[in-house]
């Protein structure tokens, strides 16, 4: 079965050649392997391929690094189960991808697979307070499941993206942002 890729959401905070290129594969037929993406265009000549080396596993997601053709390296993320099927109640949708600049601060463009190529999505783009607030939810539901290590990972990431805690501080749970600092503080 074909599946095609389709943007529904981005976040571009450096848009650059590479995050240009990324936006362009949207509607491009794709075959995802677990060493390979590849996309096709409508006359199915390749348009890009890239191997994938895999890095991490967590609950949500599988992470792999590819290579754009001028060399520099990427992040190929898949969504593992749980994340999946909360995509797949929100969309009509096989399966989801995204890929997004090794530094957290550039870019990330998430791409559903569908069945036609032809399928309408309504792109969300998200901003920087966007992202911020997302991590913050995610750090707390992370922390209360019991994802230490991913609660931490997030808070570097809101960390990086709001040193001064301007936009994190307006987020309604952000006291549950300090209240975690502090746990692993005292640990």
């Amino acid at each position: 079965m074909k599946l095609y890729s389709k943007i529904f959401q981005k976040n571009i905070l450096k848009s650059n050649t590479n995050s240009e290129f990324i936006l362009s594969l949207n509607g491009l037929e794709v075959t995802i392997l677990s060493t390979r993406v590849r996309f096709f265009n409508q006359k199915e000549q390749l348009v890009f391929s890239s191997e994938l080396d895999f890095i991490e596993e967590d609950d949500f997601t599988k992470t792999y690094v590819g290579k754009f053709a001028d060399g520099s390296k990427f992040r190929f993320i898949q969504p593992q189960e749980l994340s999946m099927s909360n995509l797949r109640q929100e969309f009509d949708c096989e399966g989801a991808f995204s890929i997004a600049s090794i530094d957290p601060q550039g870019f990330a463009i998430h791409f559903l697979l569908v069945k036609s190529p032809t399928v309408t999505l309504e792109v969300e783009g998200k901003d920087k307070k966007d992202q911020i607030y997302k991590l913050v939810d995610a750090s707390v539901m992370a922390f209360n499941t019991g994802l230490y290590a991913q609660s931490i990972e997030f808070i570097k990431r809101i960390v990086e993206l709001d040193p001064n805690w301007k936009i994190s501080a307006t987020h309604p749970k952000a006291k549950n942002i300090s209240d975690i600092i502090d746990f692993f503080q005292k640990k």
